[in-house]
């Protein structure tokens, strides 16, 4: 992979993932594996009339080699076809979001901008720079691929739930509002987490045990629901539904927070499991997207099987194939 996509990937992830309350996070581009021209010899291709190599059709759309030649001047080969594929697919599935689209990229665009000055002291041009685009319209347009990507990713992942996995969720994960004191420590504070839940079952106050231990991160937070997925683990959260009002969870370990105890000062009522459907589904959207690591892959493998994909090239079909398996 080039110096140019590494740094275009690792800057404008960092900037995604620690600002994801305001920005929707960067959708990897679909790329499954160095797709070089040395795959596509006349033999093995059908052509166009107009003497053009076909390389690949899905739905109604034809894909040459002149088409990746082309693509390839403009970003990194090992993505630029199935971005290609996939975009013409959702731009069909999606024919009335451009507008969407436009107005989201718009918008994170200048966020992105704003921030980078703000955090990194980076003009417009630099940031560009050092992402690795060409031109402000470039990462315009990219900005606008994430909107689509993000779109179907979305739709894949909440039409795949199963009911099985509501009712799990609804009894493993879903809690009525509660307010609750977290502490955490790493592992060679450990023992004083321990006296921290020695004290939490004495009932001493927040306060009286924040000021005894140092080292001990201590955090009160007044409303917490389950769907408060952008400030806590599911770990914790889960921890946090099955624990009850005036009792602490215990020390268990957070890959986030290290070693944490929950305490629950009080809650409310949780709804009933009919009444929140859509609001599961969801806070289940963003929790297997998280977790789930083969999902991402699988969505777009899927938007081009149900489109009818065919590879007419005999040694690209072979690669495609054997890239896909480890995401099946």
């Amino acid at each position: 992979m080039s110096n140019k996509t590494n740094k275009k990937e690792n800057g404008v992830v960092e900037f995604f993932s620690t600002n994801k309350k305001s920005i929707v996070a960067l959708i990897i581009g679909a790329c499954l594996g160095a797709l070089i021209m040395t795959f596509f010899f006349p033999e093995r291709i059908a052509k166009l009339e107009n003497g053009e190599e076909v390389i690949l059709r899905v739905k109604n759309h034809s894909f040459t080699a002149n088409d990746l030649y082309n693509a390839m001047k403009e970003e990194n080969g090992n993505e630029a076809l199935f971005k290609m594929v996939d975009i013409a697919l959702l731009k069909d599935k999606y024919p009335n979001r451009e507008e969407d689209a436009k107005k989201f990229a718009e918008e994170q665009k200048e966020a992105v901008f704003t921030s980078y000055q703000q955090y990194y002291g980076y003009t417009k041009e630099e940031f560009l720079q050092a992402n690795g685009f060409a031109s402000e319209e470039e990462f315009e347009a990219d900005l606008i691929s994430q909107f689509y990507y993000q779109q179907y990713y979305d739709e894949y992942t909440r039409e795949n739930i199963t009911k099985k996995e509501i009712s799990k969720f609804y009894k493993e994960s879903v809690f009525g509002e509660k307010s609750i004191y977290l502490f955490s420590a790493l592992d060679e504070n450990k023992a004083e987490l321990s006296e921290v839940q020695n004290m939490l079952k004495d009932k001493k106050s927040f306060d009286d045990i924040k000021s005894k231990y140092e080292t001990v991160n201590s955090y009160k937070y007044d409303s917490v629901k389950y769907t408060d997925s952008d400030m806590f683990t599911q770990t914790i959260l889960n921890k946090i539904a099955s624990t009850k009002k005036g009792s602490s969870s215990g020390i268990f370990t957070d890959d986030s927070y290290g070693n944490v105890i929950v305490y629950v000062v009080s809650e409310k009522e949780k709804a009933k499991e009919a009444d929140i459907q859509e609001e599961m589904k969801d806070a289940i959207v963003k929790s297997k997207q998280t977790n789930d690591d083969k999902l991402y892959y699988q969505a777009f493998i899927h938007l081009r099987e149900e489109n009818d994909l065919s590879i007419l090239d005999t040694e690209l079909k072979e690669f495609y194939e054997k890239s896909i398996k480890q995401f099946k």
